[in-house]
């Protein structure tokens, strides 16, 4: 009999206003594409099955950025504004139940290799009774983090005021684990023009010379206007 390996469903947080970086980070350039284009079609090229975009602020220009395939889905929030948990609760609702759900931010470029390490140390963990793996390198906790089908409903329960998903990590304690892949990108940060900058000068493939006379972040306009000849993916309105 075959057995079907489990399904691992990822949500991208891409709703922020980008206050810090003082520009819409997920049109930053990243290794010859946007943060935007590079964190999905990083994960395209890992075995999640679904990538649910979660946006809110400027949500048409990152939508426009992010690849299009039948794996991704868009969903706004409309109540980006209130918080990054509003976020994670609409695009948790929009897996499938049977899903483990990987968390990660359209501000942490992960390679493929990390995210299938992450994965993969996850899923053959199970038996440990973990209820969630955060990716990390040499003792430091980083992200992404996933976590099993049994505590959707917490997921879908946490709020703002309480902490959020951290809430959710501190109150299981040791059944989280932190899985080393050997790679310091699990702890990259962009949320700030100097992180950034940072992030672009220790990258193999720097980010502004790939992709020719890009705008720095100080520079980059937050109402891109998508052209006319651009495709205008679907994209589902939820209330966060």
């Amino acid at each position: 009999m075959v057995v079907n390996p489990p399904c691992v469903g990822a949500v991208v947080l891409a709703a922020g206003a980008s206050s810090r970086m003082g520009s819409l980070k997920a049109l930053l350039p990243w290794r010859g594409t946007t943060l935007a284009g590079y964190v999905v079609g990083e994960l395209l090229r890992s075995p999640v099955a679904r990538i649910v975009v979660v946006t809110g602020n400027g949500a048409d220009e990152v939508i426009a950025a992010v690849p299009h395939d039948p794996r991704v889905t868009f969903v706004v929030n409309d109540r980006w504004e209130d918080g990054k948990a509003g976020s994670v609760t609409c695009g948790v609702r929009a897996l499938d139940e049977e899903c483990h759900v990987l968390v990660g931010a359209i501000d942490q470029p992960r390679p493929a290799s990390l995210l299938n390490a992450g994965i993969a140390a996850h899923l053959d963990g199970l038996a440990d009774g973990r209820i969630a793996t955060i990716v990390g390198h040499e003792g430091r906790r980083g992200h992404p983090i996933i976590f099993v089908p049994e505590v959707r409903h917490e997921l879908l329960a946490i709020d703002e005021r309480t902490a959020g998903l951290r809430a959710v990590v501190v109150r299981h304690g040791t059944a989280v684990r932190v899985a080393d892949v050997g790679d310091a990108a699990a702890l990259v940060n962009l949320n700030t023009p100097e992180e950034y900058a940072a992030a672009v000068a220790a990258d193999a493939t720097p980010a502004l010379t790939a992709v020719g006379n890009a705008p720095t972040p100080a520079a980059l306009p937050l109402g891109l206007e998508r052209g006319d000849d651009a495709p205008a993916p679907r994209s589902r309105r939820l209330r966060g």
